[in-house]
């Protein structure tokens, strides 16, 4: 059975957000300018330009001064 998990992200710059998370021990697979795929054991997250994140989930990004916005995928 799967035990990945998938955290899904919004950021405004995928390249820089990369290069931070690869910083921290994330491993760095598909990055573009339109998304990047880190993984850390059965961790994954996927990082998404503002606008990609909008139109796959439908809403607005949480303005993150008084909210926070994140989907987790969690494989069962």
């Amino acid at each position: 059975m799967s035990q990945d998990i998938w955290i899904n992200l919004p950021v405004k710059d995928v390249v820089k957000s990369t290069r931070f998370y690869n910083e921290i021990g994330f491993h760095a697979a598909n990055v573009g300018h339109e998304r990047a795929k880190l993984t850390i054991g059965q961790t994954t997250i996927l990082l998404f330009p503002n606008a990609t994140f909008e139109k796959f989930t439908g809403s607005q990004i949480a303005d993150t001064s008084h909210s926070a916005e994140v989907i987790f995928s969690i494989g069962a």
